[in-house]
C-alpha cells in the first residue's frame, strides 16, 4: 500500500465517521426536539401547530443531508477504484 493509498483510505474512513455523527446527531436532535416539546402530536390536527412542529424538521434537513454526503463520499474514497480491462 502506498502512502498515497493510505492517506485515502484514512480520509476516506474519516469522511464516513465525520458523515455518520453529523447525520445521527442531527436526525436525533430533530426527533427529540419533536417528541419533548410536542407529546401530543397525534391529537394535532392541522393549523399554525403543524407549521411550527415542521420547522425542526425543516431545520435539520439540511445538516442530515450533509452528513449523508460525506458519509458516501468517505466511502467512494474507501472503494478501490476500478480495475482496467
Amino acid at each position: 500500500m502506498s502512502d498515497g493509498e493510505g492517506l485515502r483510505r484514512f480520509l476516506g474512513g474519516l469522511l464516513m465517521a465525520a458523515g455518520g455523527v453529523i447525520a445521527l446527531l442531527s436526525g436525533l436532535c430533530s426527533g427529540l426536539y419533536e417528541v419533548a416539546l410536542f407529546p401530543g402530536w397525534r391529537h394535532i390536527a392541522s393549523g399554525p401547530s403543524l407549521l411550527v412542529m415542521s420547522i425542526p424538521l425543516l431545520a435539520g434537513f439540511f445538516p442530515i443531508l450533509i452528513g449523508i454526503g460525506l458519509f458516501l463520499l468517505g466511502r467512494g474514497m474507501l472503494r478501490p477504484p476500478p480495475a482496467a480491462p
